[in-house]
């Protein structure tokens, strides 16, 4: 069956009322005007519902969907299983896009026959701080296979964020669809990261725009430490036996590829051992220690490690998962939470 519209927009929204009007005008907006937007009010309980209805009313594109409320991933599901679009994009509430950015990508997409483009972001800090995050692949490339392991899966085994947010792609849906590409209902942070794990393997053509389209707000000096999170390390666990278990299947399963991934893993538990020393968890300090040293004992047993190319305060952190020095992260972490409250 034809697809009605080129493009499908899913933007789930709970509790959005200081940032939906941006949002949606930036979609309303776009230059690229054979699109569905489709929204998931997911139990809203401020005026973001009645801010949508508002633009409803004098959008026919718009569809609006209320639900109860079930998280981010239930409701970018429900987002996918109601397109209509012959591909399918993303954005959250708080943000907010550049006016030809869907005219550019489905351009791409349609030209060049893929499954996926890729585009950059622009994160805003406080203060009016600027970073921006582009892919740096090739533009005239089409990435199936061996670029794919040449340039894409190694990004995923440095266990970074470069690819990991589906706000600057857009997805074939018929690909999402029948390869049962769907986000995690049981997990609120790094859904994304999982969901593109699948999505680029099933994708057989990709494309990139050099460009920052997507705008990304951050709310404070750090975003991995806007709030406290009990379960880091955790998430980080999960994505290493994800990693491993698709090494394989990418067929990039050697030992240097391990080694990358065993020491990228061991800097992200480090990370997550910090965070248990945040002053905002409230267990006693005798706690902490021993849940930090359990983190440590998440890492790879007799797993070489190659931090050489790391920053020092890297290499400092993954030296101290790896000889179990639960104390100097102590120390690390109570100068980093001074410094973070120093930048407030």
């Amino acid at each position: 069956m034809a697809n009605k519209f080129d493009l499908s927009i899913v933007i789930p929204v709970y509790n959005s009322e200081n940032y939906i009007q941006r949002c949606l005008e930036s979609i309303v907006s776009q230059t690229f005007k054979n699109l569905e937007i489709i929204i998931v009010n997911d139990g809203s309980t401020d005026k973001s519902l009645e801010i949508i209805n508002e633009f409803a009313q004098s959008d026919n594109r718009i569809r609006v969907i209320n639900k109860t409320n079930g998280g981010v991933s239930s409701a970018r599901n429900r987002g996918i299983r109601e397109a209509n679009g012959r591909y399918i994009g993303f954005i959250d509430s708080d943000d907010y896009v550049e006016r030809e950015m869907y005219e550019k990508m489905y351009s791409l997409a349609n030209e060049r026959d893929v499954d996926m483009v890729i585009c950059g972001r622009r994160m805003e800090y406080p203060g009016g701080r600027q970073v921006f995050l582009l892919p740096n692949l090739p533009e005239d490339k089409i990435f199936e296979d061996d670029l794919k392991k040449e340039y894409i899966y190694k990004e995923f085994i440095n266990m970074d964020d470069k690819f990991s947010s589906v706000f600057t792609k857009i997805y074939r849906t018929e690909v999402l669809i029948s390869n049962d590409i769907y986000f995690d209902e049981q997990i609120n942070i790094n859904e994304d990261w999982l969901f593109n794990i699948k999505a680029f393997t099933y994708a057989k053509r990709i494309a990139v725009i050099n460009k920052p389209y997507h705008n990304y707000m951050v709310e404070n000096m750090s975003s991995l430490s806007r709030k406290y999170r009990s379960d880091f390390d955790t998430v980080f666990k999960r994505k290493y036996e994800k990693l491993i278990e698709y090494m394989s299947e990418w067929e990039i399963y050697n030992d240097s590829m391990l080694i990358k991934l065993n020491t990228s893993y061991c800097y992200y538990l480090a990370f997550s051992a910090i965070n248990i020393f945040d002053m905002r968890n409230s267990i006693k300090l005798k706690e902490k220690f021993k849940k930090v040293r359990d983190i440590m004992e998440l890492k790879p047993l007799d797993a070489s490690v190659d931090y050489k190319n790391w920053r020092l305060s890297h290499k400092f952190k993954i030296w101290c998962v790896r000889h179990n020095q639960a104390t100097l992260l102590y120390v690390w972490a109570k100068l980093y939470f001074m410094y973070l409250n120093l930048r407030k």
